[in-house]
């Protein structure tokens, strides 16, 4: 199952949450990002966090991706969702960027939270 921005572009940070989400039934997640120009400063990475209280606090997943190049879709391997994530039927998730330099600016295009069933 494809969730999030499909076909629009989605900044990062928790202005681009996604609201409202029921993961209960789903064990895995991987992001999927396409990327523009530039491709983002070597060893940055975008990753999903997730929130259960309205954003207030937010908790990385291990759903990341590496950046690198420009203009290219990057695949995220499978990894479990998280228990509490899948505990409550009101989960906001966001894509948010770590490891950078603080200068350059990644532009991600269509982004992807897929999701699997056990």
């Amino acid at each position: 199952m494809d969730c999030a921005g499909r076909g629009r572009r989605l900044s990062v940070g928790a202005e681009a949450r996604l609201t409202g989400l029921d993961l209960r039934s789903y064990q895995g997640m991987r992001l999927v990002v396409t990327v523009g120009s530039p491709g983002g400063p070597p060893g940055g990475q975008l990753l999903w966090s997730f929130a259960l209280n309205s954003g207030a606090t937010w908790t990385p997943t291990l759903a990341t991706v590496s950046l690198g190049d420009t203009n290219q879709t990057l695949w995220g391997t499978w990894q479990p969702i998280p228990p509490a994530l899948r505990q409550t039927i009101d989960a906001q998730l966001a894509l948010f960027g770590q490891g950078g330099n603080g200068a350059a600016q990644v532009h991600p295009g269509d982004d992807v939270v897929r999701l699997r069933r056990a």
